[in-house]
């Protein structure tokens, strides 16, 4: 369904490299290429679930319309959320993905009006506090402008050896 909605409106899809077989066959991984230059990927999950707890059901009731203006008529994650999914997707290939992503991190935490205090909150509940904290860190090093002047995600720094270590 979604792939036909997207072809329908002029994406193209994007195949993905050959080396990601199962990704591809089973549809739980797509990319597509907007008539405008932005790519979509399309997920049927937000992320490992072995590796962070994310409430699916108070993910969906968090819920709103979609902002960004690429699809208006759907639901979207909040932006809180959407922020928190992006560093945890950065993280899965231990934050040394495609560029694309940190770019992806980096627009999203400029052009939103993000509460980092449930930012924060969110990635406790979710067990990924070190996680945002090591994402937002790391961006904070690569543009500074990204990350925004209240610093309530330091909160998230480990302690002891621990902290030493990831820093």
């Amino acid at each position: 369904l979604v792939h036909t909605l997207l072809m329908d409106k002029g994406y193209e899809y994007i195949p993905k490299p050959t080396g990601r077989p199962i990704s591809q066959e089973r549809g739980y991984e797509r990319t597509y290429l907007s008539p405008g230059g932005v790519l979509l990927d399309i997920h049927t999950g937000f992320c490992q679930q072995q590796r962070v707890g994310l409430c699916y059901t108070s993910l969906w009731e968090r819920t709103g319309p979609d902002n960004t203006g690429v699809f208006p008529t759907t639901q979207a994650l909040s932006a809180e959320d959407t922020a928190l999914f992006l560093a945890i997707h950065l993280a899965q290939d231990c934050f040394q993905g495609p560029f694309r992503q940190w770019i992806d991190l980096a627009w999203w935490m400029q052009t939103q009006s993000l509460n980092m205090n449930v930012m924060v909150q969110r990635a406790k509940q979710a067990g990924a506090g070190t996680l945002l904290w090591s994402a937002l860190a790391r961006l904070s090093f690569l543009r500074p402008e990204s990350v925004p002047g209240s610093r309530e995600w330091e909160t998230l720094r480990p302690s002891g050896p621990r902290g030493i270590y990831l820093e």
